[in-house]
This record gives C-alpha cells, sequence and structure tokens, in this order.
C-alpha cells in the first residue's frame, strides 16, 4: 500500500470518528415527551404528560413542567452532558448542567441530582423531529 492510501484511510478514519460527535447533538434536536420520572429509582408520583423539550439546530430549547414551569433559552451537548442557559427571566439567566446517558433517534433519558441531593431521572420518547411540528 501506498504512502498516500495509507494516508488517506488514517484521515478517513479520523473525520468519521469526528462525525461520531457530532450526531449525538443533532439527534437531540426535535420535540420530547417525558414517559417516567424517577427518583432515586422509584417513580415519581406525577403527570409524566405534562413534562416536555424541544431542541432546534440552532441551539435553542424550550422545556415545560408540572405546575406551569416553563422555561427557555440556549443548550448546548458536550459529551453526555447537557449545559441549558434559562433567558426567559430579565434579572437573571439560570445555568444548569445534566447528564444525558441515553440519547438515540427516538429516547432520551436526562439525569440530574434534585437540592437534597438525590439522583432523578427522566425519561422521554421524541414525538416530533423538529420542534416546529
Amino acid at each position: 500500500m501506498s504512502f498516500r492510501v495509507i494516508l488517506l484511510l488514517v484521515a478517513g478514519a479520523l473525520w468519521w470518528s469526528g462525525c461520531d460527535r457530532l450526531f449525538p447533538e443533532r439527534m437531540l434536536v426535535g420535540q420530547w415527551q417525558a414517559l417516567v420520572v424517577l427518583e432515586e429509582g422509584d417513580t415519581l408520583p406525577v403527570n409524566a404528560a405534562e413534562i416536555g423539550l424541544a431542541f432546534d439546530e440552532a441551539g435553542h430549547y424550550r422545556y415545560h413542567s408540572t405546575l406551569n414551569y416553563r422555561e427557555a433559552g440556549y443548550y448546548e451537548l458536550q459529551g453526555d452532558l447537557l449545559y441549558t442557559r434559562d433567558t426567559t427571566h430579565a434579572d437573571t439567566t439560570l445555568e444548569r448542567v445534566v447528564r444525558v446517558p441515553v440519547l438515540t433517534e427516538d429516547s432520551l433519558v436526562v439525569q440530574m441530582r434534585t437540592d437534597d441531593d438525590k439522583e432523578r431521572l427522566i425519561r422521554f420518547r421524541k414525538t416530533s423531529p423538529s420542534p416546529h411540528h
């Protein structure tokens, strides 16, 4: 094999592995509906149908939850960490980091710590590939 062919193979492999890092953020784009909320492994008695997330290609997100809670702003996915900046409040910007242990074309799991240091997981399913549908 010539040096040029080896170089092209190595460059292709590096490009392909780099693309793998881009795909997860693309998989995040769309509308997500919560299926269940778990705290320390137990199902919380909340109406998961009231919890939803939407991500767009431009880096914006919207979140709504129980008790009419809403936030929106900017997001960034770095590895399995999802960074959000809620910009809906004029006086402050709320920044959060949660772990995303599962992200596929139709499944999303968000893992976080509560204020009283309990593990909380929210499992979502994708309902639309675009937040505008």
